[in-house]
């Protein structure tokens, strides 16, 4: 992605509002046992093939299938959910009485949210040449494909909301990118209200 020209911008804040992090053990897991076992879990094989398990700290849903695959979903933070799956695991051994080696922990997708404190013009944002799509009678807002599967969601209202990054850092530079790219085209309405919800 090519950067705008403007450049000492006052950024917005971002706030990273869900992590999907994964693993792999190196054995199945007995997760009928685990359904007995773990207080807050539900296992539910017509419905879902995976055991999911409300944490309460940290506060995330980790889901656990019997191959031995891994996930935490809904952490605030790559730490948060790296941490959510080795205390499980810690768990599991526990119940199951026995080691288990997982692969490396991944990082599978982090959504972050930002606002603008103030509305953008989609429509000028849709016309100013980037990769967009705006079909308000499907969704309300603009999907902005930022890199490959990279992906920003701009709204009217002021909020922009990235999907598909692999990190914390790379979510924040999309949404930065995409405010640099909307300032740039003048998409943004009302700038006092703007500045007082810059850093």
């Amino acid at each position: 992605m090519t950067e705008p020209r403007r450049s000492n911008l006052a950024l917005p804040n971002v706030k990273v509002v869900n992590v999907v992090a994964s693993t792999k053990a190196d054995r199945q897991i007995d997760i009928e046992l685990l359904a007995t076992k773990m207080p807050h879990s539900i296992y539910e094989p017509e419905n879902f093939p995976g055991l999911i398990y409300r944490r309460c700290d940290p506060k995330v849903s980790i889901i656990v299938f019997s191959t031995g695959k891994i996930v935490s979903i809904g952490s605030m933070s790559e730490k948060t959910a790296k941490e959510s799956i080795i205390v499980t695991i810690s768990e599991i051994m526990s119940i199951q009485r026995e080691k288990i080696t997982v692969k490396r922990i991944t990082t599978e997708n982090v959504v972050a949210i930002s606002s603008m404190g103030c509305e953008i013009d989609i429509e000028k944002a849709v016309n100013c040449g980037i990769k967009a799509i705006h079909k308000p009678e499907k969704f309300p807002g603009v999907i902005y494909r930022v890199r490959n599967n990279l992906v920003a969601l701009i709204f009217k209202s002021g909020k922009i909301i990235s999907v598909g990054s692999k990190s914390e850092d790379e979510a924040r530079s999309i949404i930065h990118f995409t405010y640099k790219i909307l300032k740039e085209f003048d998409c943004l309405l009302n700038q006092k209200a703007w500045d007082s919800a810059c850093e």
